[in-house]
This record gives structure tokens, sequence and C-alpha cells, in this order.
């Protein structure tokens, strides 16, 4: 699908880059040659992420077929890169809810900067009806 006027990714700003560029999708296995090994602090993370969904998540979820993943992060630092927060929650996410990321078809994400100790993250996790399927039959 052309970058341009069919492209799923509409705005309202004036200027906009549509670009396509044609090559697969390099993944993040790829991109470690499989060396992922998991941090001390990523291992905290995950430990302190689980309770807290132990916590919030008292109900068994069944989640299956095309997912959408919304996911409102508070940041204490404009420095914050908005997309490295999301590998390390949606990993999680489908480990403790037994989904697989390859589910997941479509991610909004949206970025605001808090005072420092009140930084958070939103999370919603909803089926959807996007098809991904965008090869000519």
């Amino acid at each position: 699908m052309p970058a341009g006027n069919g492209s799923p990714c509409r705005t309202r700003v004036k200027r906009r880059v549509d670009v396509r560029i044609d090559l697969p999708a390099l993944s993040t296995n790829k991109l470690f040659q499989g060396r992922k090994h998991r941090s001390y602090h990523y291992k905290v993370f995950r430990k302190k992420v689980f309770t807290i969904l132990r916590e919030e998540l008292r109900e068994t979820y069944k989640l299956n077929g095309n997912l959408a993943l919304c996911m409102t992060v508070g940041f204490s630092s404009k420095l914050s890169d908005l997309s490295n927060s999301i590998k390390a929650i949606e990993d999680i996410l489908c480990e403790y809810l037994g989904f697989d990321d390859r589910q997941i078809v479509k991610i909004e994400l949206y970025k605001y900067i808090v005072p420092k100790g009140e930084e958070y993250m939103d999370i919603t996790i909803s089926k959807t009806r996007k098809n991904i399927d965008m090869r000519k039959r």
C-alpha cells in the first residue's frame, strides 16, 4: 500500500512526510543476533509489573484474534524516548496475559511530561477488527 493517500496514518498537520521503504522490518532478535539477555533493571521492572498486574487484574482474560494496544506514558523527562517504552511492557503483558505479541496489529502511543515521582503508564488492550492481510487476492 503506498504511503500517500491510501496510508492508514493520517494527520491534520499540513507539513507531513510520506515515505515507503521497500524493505522488510528488522526484528529485535536480528538487531541483537539472538543475544538478548534480560538486564538486572529489566528483571526488577518485570517483577514489579507482575505484582501490579496480579493486584489490578483479578479476572481471567481470553485475548485472541487481532489486538490493539493503546498506551499513555507519563515521563518526568522531556528527553525520554516514547518508542523505547513499549517493547518491555508489551513483552511483559504478553507473558502475563498469555497472548502473542504478533496479535497486536494496532498501536497508539501518547507521551506526557509529568512531575518527577508521578511517572505512569496507562495501558489498554482491546480486540480490533483491523484486517492485516494486505495480499492481493
